[in-house]
Protein backbone atom coordinates (compact mmCIF):
# COMPACT_ATOMS: atom_id res chain seq x y z
CA UNK A 1 0.00 0.00 0.00
CA UNK A 2 1.18 3.56 0.51
CA UNK A 3 4.38 3.54 2.44
CA UNK A 4 3.51 7.15 3.07
CA UNK A 5 0.20 8.14 4.47
CA UNK A 6 0.06 11.19 2.30
CA UNK A 7 -1.72 9.20 -0.34
CA UNK A 8 -4.70 11.34 -1.25
CA UNK A 9 -3.43 14.81 -2.12
CA UNK A 10 -6.65 16.65 -2.91
CA UNK A 11 -6.38 20.40 -2.53
CA UNK A 12 -9.02 21.71 -0.12
CA UNK A 13 -8.23 25.34 -0.77
CA UNK A 14 -10.48 26.49 -3.60
CA UNK A 15 -12.34 23.22 -3.89
CA UNK A 16 -13.42 21.77 -7.22
CA UNK A 17 -16.96 23.17 -7.02
CA UNK A 18 -17.51 26.89 -6.45
CA UNK A 19 -20.09 27.62 -3.77
CA UNK A 20 -21.06 30.78 -5.63
CA UNK A 21 -22.28 28.91 -8.69
CA UNK A 22 -26.01 28.48 -9.00
CA UNK A 23 -27.48 25.05 -9.58
CA UNK A 24 -28.71 26.24 -12.95
CA UNK A 25 -25.11 26.69 -14.12
CA UNK A 26 -23.97 23.22 -13.07
CA UNK A 27 -23.71 20.95 -16.15
CA UNK A 28 -25.16 17.46 -16.17
CA UNK A 29 -22.82 14.56 -15.54
CA UNK A 30 -22.88 13.65 -19.22
CA UNK A 31 -22.13 17.21 -20.31
CA UNK A 32 -19.33 17.48 -17.78
CA UNK A 33 -17.81 14.19 -18.95
CA UNK A 34 -17.97 15.26 -22.58
CA UNK A 35 -16.23 18.56 -21.82
CA UNK A 36 -13.50 16.83 -19.81
CA UNK A 37 -12.95 14.36 -22.65
CA UNK A 38 -12.54 17.29 -25.05
CA UNK A 39 -9.92 19.05 -22.93
CA UNK A 40 -8.01 16.15 -21.37
CA UNK A 41 -6.98 12.59 -21.96
CA UNK A 42 -6.36 9.82 -19.43
CA UNK A 43 -3.70 7.23 -20.12
CA UNK A 44 -2.13 4.33 -18.25
CA UNK A 45 1.28 5.58 -17.18
CA UNK A 46 4.39 3.88 -18.53
CA UNK A 47 8.15 4.36 -18.34
CA UNK A 48 7.83 6.88 -21.19
CA UNK A 49 5.97 9.19 -18.80
CA UNK A 50 8.71 9.04 -16.16
CA UNK A 51 10.01 12.62 -16.68
CA UNK A 52 6.58 14.17 -16.07
CA UNK A 53 5.81 11.73 -13.26
CA UNK A 54 9.02 12.76 -11.51
CA UNK A 55 8.11 16.45 -11.74
CA UNK A 56 4.63 15.84 -10.32
CA UNK A 57 5.95 13.73 -7.44
CA UNK A 58 8.60 16.30 -6.52
CA UNK A 59 5.97 19.04 -6.58
CA UNK A 60 3.86 16.91 -4.28
CA UNK A 61 6.70 16.42 -1.78
CA UNK A 62 7.29 20.16 -1.65
CA UNK A 63 3.70 20.80 -0.59
CA UNK A 64 2.53 17.75 1.43
CA UNK A 65 2.29 18.47 5.15
CA UNK A 66 3.70 15.22 6.62
CA UNK A 67 6.64 15.28 4.22
CA UNK A 68 7.45 18.86 5.22
CA UNK A 69 7.08 17.98 8.89
CA UNK A 70 9.89 15.37 8.85
CA UNK A 71 12.08 17.54 6.60
CA UNK A 72 12.99 15.02 3.93
CA UNK A 73 16.46 15.46 2.47
CA UNK A 74 17.04 15.79 -1.25
CA UNK A 75 18.32 12.20 -1.31
CA UNK A 76 15.20 10.96 0.47
CA UNK A 77 12.95 12.79 -1.98
CA UNK A 78 14.84 11.29 -4.90
CA UNK A 79 14.51 7.84 -3.33
CA UNK A 80 10.75 8.31 -2.96
CA UNK A 81 10.33 9.47 -6.55
CA UNK A 82 12.58 6.76 -8.00
CA UNK A 83 10.68 4.06 -6.11
CA UNK A 84 7.38 5.13 -7.63
CA UNK A 85 8.85 5.28 -11.12
CA UNK A 86 10.62 1.93 -10.83
CA UNK A 87 8.14 -0.12 -8.78
CA UNK A 88 4.68 1.39 -9.26
CA UNK A 89 4.50 2.40 -12.93
CA UNK A 90 5.51 -1.06 -14.27
CA UNK A 91 2.46 -2.65 -12.64
CA UNK A 92 0.20 -0.90 -15.15
CA UNK A 93 -2.46 0.35 -12.74
CA UNK A 94 -1.45 4.03 -12.60
CA UNK A 95 -3.20 6.73 -14.60
CA UNK A 96 -2.23 10.22 -15.70
CA UNK A 97 -4.36 13.13 -16.88
CA UNK A 98 -2.81 15.11 -19.72
CA UNK A 99 -3.86 18.41 -21.24
CA UNK A 100 -4.56 17.68 -24.91
CA UNK A 101 -3.08 20.95 -26.14
CA UNK A 102 0.08 21.26 -24.07
CA UNK A 103 0.62 17.50 -23.45
CA UNK A 104 1.40 18.45 -19.86
CA UNK A 105 0.60 15.95 -17.09
CA UNK A 106 -1.78 17.63 -14.64
CA UNK A 107 -2.70 14.80 -12.27
CA UNK A 108 -1.83 11.22 -11.47
CA UNK A 109 -3.41 8.25 -9.74
CA UNK A 110 -0.70 5.82 -8.60
CA UNK A 111 -1.94 2.37 -7.66
CA UNK A 112 -0.61 -1.12 -6.96
CA UNK A 113 -1.88 -4.65 -6.54
CA UNK A 114 -2.04 -5.51 -2.82
CA UNK A 115 0.24 -8.46 -3.51
CA UNK A 116 2.91 -6.06 -4.77
CA UNK A 117 2.26 -2.88 -2.82
CA UNK A 118 5.04 -0.63 -1.58
CA UNK A 119 6.81 -1.67 1.62
CA UNK A 120 9.46 0.06 3.75
CA UNK A 121 12.27 -1.98 2.19
CA UNK A 122 11.35 -0.51 -1.20
CA UNK A 123 12.46 2.91 0.05
CA UNK A 124 15.78 1.91 1.58
CA UNK A 125 18.72 4.23 1.01
CA UNK A 126 22.37 3.29 1.29
CA UNK A 127 22.84 5.49 4.31
CA UNK A 128 20.86 7.49 6.81
CA UNK A 129 17.21 8.22 5.96
CA UNK A 130 15.52 9.38 9.18
CA UNK A 131 12.67 11.20 7.48
CA UNK A 132 11.66 8.31 5.26
CA UNK A 133 12.00 5.88 8.16
CA UNK A 134 9.59 7.91 10.29
CA UNK A 135 7.02 8.10 7.53
CA UNK A 136 7.33 4.37 6.86
CA UNK A 137 6.72 3.54 10.51
CA UNK A 138 3.67 5.80 10.65
CA UNK A 139 2.28 4.26 7.50
CA UNK A 140 2.74 0.74 8.85
CA UNK A 141 0.90 1.79 11.99
CA UNK A 142 -2.04 3.17 10.00
CA UNK A 143 -2.13 0.12 7.73
CA UNK A 144 -2.53 -2.42 10.52
CA UNK A 145 -5.68 -4.40 9.77
CA UNK A 146 -5.39 -4.39 5.98
CA UNK A 147 -5.40 -8.20 5.79
CA UNK A 148 -8.45 -8.23 8.01
CA UNK A 149 -10.23 -6.09 5.44
CA UNK A 150 -9.56 -8.47 2.57
CA UNK A 151 -9.66 -11.69 4.62
CA UNK A 152 -6.67 -12.61 2.44
CA UNK A 153 -9.23 -13.58 -0.21
CA UNK A 154 -10.40 -10.45 -2.00
CA UNK A 155 -8.13 -8.93 -4.62
CA UNK A 156 -7.47 -5.33 -3.62
CA UNK A 157 -6.07 -2.38 -5.54
CA UNK A 158 -4.06 -0.17 -3.23
CA UNK A 159 -4.44 3.57 -3.83
CA UNK A 160 -0.90 4.75 -3.26
CA UNK A 161 -1.24 8.39 -4.31
CA UNK A 162 -3.79 10.61 -5.99
CA UNK A 163 -2.13 13.91 -6.91
CA UNK A 164 -3.50 16.97 -8.65
CA UNK A 165 -1.06 19.74 -9.53
CA UNK A 166 -2.31 22.60 -7.29
CA UNK A 167 -1.83 25.01 -10.17
CA UNK A 168 -4.66 23.18 -11.95
CA UNK A 169 -7.10 22.78 -9.08
CA UNK A 170 -10.83 23.53 -9.34
CA UNK A 171 -11.08 21.74 -12.68
CA UNK A 172 -12.59 18.44 -11.49
CA UNK A 173 -9.41 16.51 -12.28
CA UNK A 174 -9.51 14.35 -9.15
CA UNK A 175 -13.10 13.34 -9.91
CA UNK A 176 -12.20 12.69 -13.54
CA UNK A 177 -9.21 10.43 -12.86
CA UNK A 178 -10.91 8.64 -9.97
CA UNK A 179 -13.80 7.54 -12.18
CA UNK A 180 -11.43 6.05 -14.74
CA UNK A 181 -9.32 4.44 -12.01
CA UNK A 182 -12.34 2.60 -10.62
CA UNK A 183 -13.21 1.37 -14.12
CA UNK A 184 -9.64 0.08 -14.52
CA UNK A 185 -9.80 -1.68 -11.15
CA UNK A 186 -13.03 -3.48 -12.04
CA UNK A 187 -11.90 -4.49 -15.52
CA UNK A 188 -8.63 -5.83 -14.01
CA UNK A 189 -10.51 -8.11 -11.62
CA UNK A 190 -10.10 -6.18 -8.38
CA UNK A 191 -12.96 -6.48 -5.88
CA UNK A 192 -11.82 -3.85 -3.39
CA UNK A 193 -10.05 -0.49 -3.20
CA UNK A 194 -7.95 0.36 -0.14
CA UNK A 195 -6.16 3.60 0.61
CA UNK A 196 -5.02 6.06 3.24
CA UNK A 197 -6.25 9.65 3.29
CA UNK A 198 -4.66 12.38 5.35
CA UNK A 199 -7.16 15.21 5.29
CA UNK A 200 -10.79 15.68 6.26
CA UNK A 201 -11.51 17.00 2.79
CA UNK A 202 -10.09 13.94 1.01
CA UNK A 203 -11.95 11.64 3.40
CA UNK A 204 -15.20 13.48 2.77
CA UNK A 205 -14.76 13.32 -1.01
CA UNK A 206 -14.11 9.59 -1.05
CA UNK A 207 -16.75 8.68 1.52
CA UNK A 208 -19.30 10.32 -0.78
CA UNK A 209 -18.08 7.89 -3.42
CA UNK A 210 -18.82 4.86 -1.28
CA UNK A 211 -15.64 4.47 0.78
CA UNK A 212 -15.89 3.38 4.41
CA UNK A 213 -13.50 4.42 7.18
CA UNK A 214 -11.91 1.36 8.78
CA UNK A 215 -9.43 3.08 11.10
CA UNK A 216 -8.32 6.59 12.03
CA UNK A 217 -5.11 7.83 13.64
CA UNK A 218 -4.73 11.42 14.86
CA UNK A 219 -1.47 13.26 14.35
CA UNK A 220 -1.52 14.74 17.86
CA UNK A 221 -1.68 11.33 19.55
CA UNK A 222 0.80 9.42 17.39
CA UNK A 223 4.20 8.68 18.96
CA UNK A 224 7.01 7.28 16.83
CA UNK A 225 7.85 3.84 18.29
CA UNK A 226 11.59 4.20 17.64
CA UNK A 227 12.33 7.81 18.56
CA UNK A 228 9.43 8.34 21.01
CA UNK A 229 8.72 11.65 19.29
CA UNK A 230 5.34 13.18 18.63
CA UNK A 231 6.56 13.88 15.11
CA UNK A 232 3.31 15.31 13.73
CA UNK A 233 2.04 17.32 16.69
CA UNK A 234 2.78 20.66 15.01
CA UNK A 235 0.86 19.93 11.80
CA UNK A 236 -1.70 22.76 11.56
CA UNK A 237 -5.43 22.43 11.10
CA UNK A 238 -7.42 21.41 9.13
CA UNK A 239 -5.07 18.40 8.95
CA UNK A 240 -5.90 16.26 11.96
CA UNK A 241 -4.81 12.73 11.07
CA UNK A 242 -4.93 9.83 8.66
CA UNK A 243 -7.63 7.28 7.92
CA UNK A 244 -7.51 3.80 6.41
CA UNK A 245 -10.46 3.56 4.04
CA UNK A 246 -11.87 0.93 1.71
CA UNK A 247 -14.57 0.30 -0.88
CA UNK A 248 -15.95 -2.97 -2.21
CA UNK A 249 -16.50 -2.90 -5.95
CA UNK A 250 -19.40 -4.28 -7.93
CA UNK A 251 -18.45 -6.64 -10.78
CA UNK A 252 -17.33 -5.08 -14.05
CA UNK A 253 -19.93 -4.86 -16.79
CA UNK A 254 -17.27 -5.49 -19.42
Amino acid sequence: MVVFTFCMYLMNTNQDMSTKSSRANVPSTKEWQMQMDLDYKIEILTANDAPQVRKLLHLYLENEHTAKCVKLTAAEKDCFVNTYVEKVLPQGFSLGIFDKKSKKMLAGSFNTDKESYLRPKDFELSGNSPGLDKLCRFDEFVEQGTNQLTNNIERALMLELLIVDPRFSRRGLSKYVYGRMEELAKSSGFTMLIGVVNSAYAKSVLCKRGFVVFKEVTYAEYIDPTTNEAIFRDIPKPHSGAALIYKRLSPSKL
